[in-house]
Parts: structure tokens; sequence; C-alpha cells
């Protein structure tokens, strides 16, 4: 189970309020259960895990996958920091580049069921940021790309509402997946003893 700390962040004075840590267990939650998929960061500590018998190889090696195509997570804070994101797309498109936060292999034309309480959550707690959220996607839709916002996306809302420092934000999707990525480990651990 994946707990919230109960502190004070440490990029801000003020506590966190019941509705950010809510919104925090749901994103921890969200990315634990993504960690049990085949994407490129949960690829790489399975690897690391297997080669190396080492839980820290392992964690690095998930690590050094954030930041390009894989979770590019300040750049989609920024993309999202814009007063119209939305407005933005068509040219990004035409010049050929991704939305950052957007896209993935895991949802087919509709929100992932793993992070539906977590866009659920921002419609509640953030709803100018559900909206930016909405419009990004229903211009990616018009273009004939039916994606949606991925955990990218759901991690840089989270980071813009608790006001972090936009270097920041990947502590909130390792933070997430620390534990997920460990039990990775610990499985390809306990194979090679029993190979």
């Amino acid at each position: 189970m994946i707990v919230t700390p109960q502190m004070i962040p440490f990029w801000r004075s003020e506590e966190f309020i019941p509705e950010e840590l809510h919104l925090l267990d749901a994103l921890f939650a969200a990315h634990h259960g993504s960690c049990f998929r085949d994407n490129a960061s949960s690829v790489a500590v399975t690897i690391a895990a297997d080669a190396s018998h080492d839980l820290t190889k392992a964690i690095m090696a998930g690590i050094c996958t954030l930041g390009g195509n894989h979770a590019p997570l300040e750049n989609t804070v920024r993309f999202l920091s814009l007063e119209d994101p939305a407005g933005h797309v068509a040219a990004l498109l035409k010049r050929g580049q991704k939305i950052p936060g957007w896209g993935g292999s895991f949802q087919d034309g509709a929100i992932d069921p793993i992070w539906e309480e977590v866009d659920s959550l921002i419609r509640t707690y953030q709803p100018a940021m559900h909206d930016k959220l909405q419009a990004v996607t229903a211009i990616l839709n018009g273009h004939g790309k039916l994606i949606h916002p991925n955990p990218s996306a759901y991690t840089a809302c989270v980071a813009i509402a608790l006001g972090m420092p936009v270097q920041l934000t990947p502590y909130l999707f390792i933070y997430g997946r620390l534990s997920g990525w460990s039990e990775i480990a610990m499985q390809q651990f306990e194979r090679r003893k029993a190979g």
C-alpha cells in the first residue's frame, strides 16, 4: 500500500492540505500499478536486476530511462504551465513533434484505467488544469491522434498543483515507482536463485 508522508514539503513552507494528500496517494498508487507493465523503466529495471543482481543498479537503470521519450516530466510541466497549451498543439504537430504527456501503448482511445482516479481527482481539485488536459486531448483527437494524457501528464499536473519547481517533478515519478521497481528486482533475484 502506498502511504503519502505526513510532512511539510521540502520545496515550500506550507503543509499538505487533505486534498493534496488525496491527490498524492492516488498518484503514487497509479505509478505503482504502472510498474507492472512492459514500459521502458520497468523493462530496464528487470534487465539490470537480472544482470547485476543489485537493487541499486536496477533502480538506477529505471531512473536513467526518464526524460526522453519515456516520462518527459520537465517538458510536460512546462507545456502544461502555458496559459493555453492546446493552442500550441497544431504547430507542434506540424513540426513533427510529440506532445509531452500524451500517448503511450497502454491505453487505446480512452483514459488509462490505472490513471482514472488521478484524472477524476484533478477534475475535482484542479478543474482549470483538467480543462487544459481535455482541451489538448480534443485538439489531438481532431488531428486524428486518438491519444490521451499519460503518466507524465498526470504527474506534471500534480507537481504544478503542489507548487513544485519544475526540476523536482521527477521526484514524484521516482517516489511512486520505487516500491514497484524494488518488487520487480526482487522477483528477478528470486528467479536467479531458483534457476
